[in-house]
């Protein structure tokens, strides 16, 4: 969502929300008899970017936290194990001249 417009330069609200379907995950180095799989993720987060129109459409500044949970299902050497990851990231962003 645009919250200001100062000549070339905007300043946009951004928002994530991403649900994500069981899957299974597939690795090239994973030998046959082991299995891993999402069972459930959810991740939401926001933020503030600015964009400068004139010299390139990518933000030239801005702050994005988000949080998230995704459950997997592993099959290891036999046994079968449920992992949770949660995760909360917060990234800040600033052009290098």
């Amino acid at each position: 969502m645009l919250q200001e417009r100062t000549g070339d330069r905007v300043r946009i609200k951004v928002s994530i929300d991403q649900t994500t379907k069981p899957q299974p995950i597939k690795r090239a180095n994973l030998p046959k008899d082991q299995k891993l799989s999402v069972v459930d993720g959810k991740l939401t987060g926001d933020g503030v970017i600015e964009v400068d129109l004139k010299s390139s459409m990518l933000p030239i500044k801005g702050t994005l936290s988000h949080n998230g949970t995704n459950t997997m299902s592993a099959r290891f050497q036999g046994r079968d194990m449920k992992i949770e990851l949660d995760t909360a990231l917060n990234f800040t962003i600033e052009r290098v001249r």
